[in-house]
């Protein structure tokens, strides 16, 4: 039987979030599914509010790039209930400035999830997977007061829905709404995406999509007070992407994905290019989900 096609591993990391972007289609009961990947991103312009300035002018430095590092495990407790946890590592780098390179590495925030399928399109053929989502994250080990670093140094608890619908074989839909609060001042986040999947050859699929994260309060870069009463973590930040992920899943259910972002409009934010890839691979189970079916 055909797979539902957003159940491969369809991933676009966040800049500033610690996890990959979850699906609503939780892991059978018992199985474990072990997700490593890696991502470049880079930028040489940014937003100091909405008004858009090159990063040499501002700094004298030609560049901001930042490796990182993931792994996220996802286990299924019963056949609608899902547990998920990722941490990582970053690697930041300003380059070419007047003097010597700036960096700071550190844990990136770890977060941790509970993800409960409240309805099944394979149920209900007229509507979407729908996927509750509760969790929390922890602060990682960089260093937050480094312009654009891997997180804000911010424990936060986030909420969210996950949406997935099969509208025909071979096109799926997804999408995601939520929102997430923060201590130490860090301005709460609401964030969303939607998207399409494509499967145009067997077993590859072709996702692209919008994405959407908005800090719900806070000043600008540069206006009065900040890097004396507030800096980069407290400032109102908005980032507007696409995203887009091209995957392979092998007939044992391991998904190998390669995955791009661009910010195109921003606040206080960085003009991000993200690139990445990732290697998903499950445990237990009885292999990947068949497509939804309408019989009653």
């Amino acid at each position: 039987m055909k797979k539902i096609i957003l159940s491969t591993f369809t991933v676009a990391l966040a800049a500033n979030a610690a996890h990959a972007q979850l699906s609503a289609y939780t892991p059978e009961r018992n199985q474990l599914i072990a997700s490593v990947a890696y991502q470049y991103q880079r930028y040489d312009e940014f937003w100091a509010g909405t008004n858009s300035v090159s990063l040499k002018l501002a700094t004298g430095f030609r560049e901001q790039q930042q490796h990182s590092t993931f792994l996220t495990l996802e286990y299924g407790i019963l056949d609608d209930l899902a547990l998920d946890v990722t941490v990582g590592y970053s690697w930041a780098t300003f380059v070419g400035g007047p003097g010597n390179d700036l960096t700071d590495d550190g844990l990136t925030d770890t977060s941790f999830g509970l993800r409960y399928r409240a309805i099944d399109e394979r149920k209900f053929a007229w509507l979407p997977t729908v996927t509750l989502r509760v969790g929390g994250i922890v602060n990682g080990t960089y260093d937050d007061a480094f312009p654009f670093s891997s997180g804000d140094g911010a424990d936060a608890i986030e909420t969210s829905a996950l949406l997935a619908k099969q509208l025909c074989p071979g096109l799926g839909l997804y999408g995601e709404i939520g929102y997430r609060w923060r201590n130490n001042d860090v301005p709460d986040d609401l964030f969303g995406a939607v998207g399409l999947a494509v499967t145009y050859i067997k077993d590859v699929t072709l996702s692209v999509g919008y994405r959407h994260t908005e800090g719900q309060s806070g000043p600008d870069i540069g206006s009065p007070g900040f890097g004396v009463d507030f800096g980069f973590p407290q400032v109102k930040e908005v980032d507007q992407r696409i995203e887009a992920s091209l995957g392979y899943t092998d007939g044992g259910g391991r998904n190998y994905s390669l995955y791009f972002a661009q910010t195109l409009v921003g606040q206080n934010t960085g003009e991000k290019s993200i690139f990445g890839l990732s290697v998903s691979i499950p445990f237990g189970g009885s292999g990947p989900e068949p497509s939804p079916s309408y019989k009653k």
